[in-house]
């Protein structure tokens, strides 16, 4: 089905929403539910669109954990933050997140 996709993305022009697609359908099917695309941004040089990925769960503002790019011209990614390391920078965030959540509690429970 993805070689599929890829295939029929490629006979088409790449929109920034169709290459946020694929990103997040990437993401989806190999990382997780919690994490999103942002707008790309073409790198007109390299033929490359730059994808921020964000850690997005329910009730968390995005925190940027890595990038994707893809072509331009193919409309397949290239290159994109390992998994691993998405994982690592989405724990991080949510670490600070909830940090920052009980420290706010707290501060509300001495007024």
């Amino acid at each position: 089905m993805a070689e599929q996709q890829s295939s029929s993305l490629a006979q088409t022009s790449f929109s920034p929403t169709r290459v946020r697609a694929v990103v997040n359908w990437f993401l989806l099917s190999q990382v997780g539910s919690v994490f999103a695309a942002r707008t790309p941004e073409l790198e007109r040089a390299s033929q490359l669109w730059r994808v921020p990925i964000l850690y997005h769960p329910p009730n968390f503002t995005g925190d940027k954990v890595g990038e994707a790019q893809v072509s331009a011209i193919t409309g397949e990614i290239q290159r994109h933050t390992p998994v691993a390391e998405l994982r690592e920078h989405a724990a991080k965030s949510h670490e600070r997140y909830q940090a920052q959540s009980r420290a706010a509690f707290l501060r509300t429970r001495k007024k």
